[in-house]
């Protein structure tokens, strides 16, 4: 990883593709946000939007074509205190991979304790 001048954090594959971008951006509840980017290997955007420690807290998620998948709201790790692990999908669209709006709302998660990864259960289907 390095920095620019500008305070751009970059992290690159071993390809030396651009793995991660992520600039400074503005608190939210009084917690610092950035602003970034990560993408699949060839070059498509995977996610984008305003990160929080561990993840998205707001943004855009995309399939490994480009098309995107969910945009939406996170879980604030800063304020669900007790958790460890990474963000989960609280409210957002919800799309098909040839754009068709599967669902709209919120999201219903199964956390498995307090550390490790959550399982989406409403709506069916989705992964992230």
């Amino acid at each position: 990883m390095n920095m620019d001048q500008d305070n751009i954090i970059i992290e690159r594959f071993e390809s030396g593709a651009i793995r991660r971008k992520v600039v400074p951006y503005e608190a939210i509840n009084g917690v610092p946000k950035l602003y970034g980017y990560e993408y699949y290997e060839d070059g498509n955007v995977k996610y984008e939007g305003i990160l929080q420690r561990g993840g998205l807290y707001e943004g855009k998620y995309y399939y490994p074509s480009g098309k995107l998948k969910f945009v939406g709201r996170y879980n604030e790790r800063e304020i669900n205190g007790g958790y460890y692990g990474p963000p989960f999908p609280i409210n957002g669209s919800y799309y098909s991979e040839t754009g068709e709006l599967l669902y709209q709302g919120r999201f219903k998660i199964k956390r498995l304790g307090s550390l490790g990864y959550p399982k989406v259960v409403f709506p069916e289907g989705f992964k992230l």
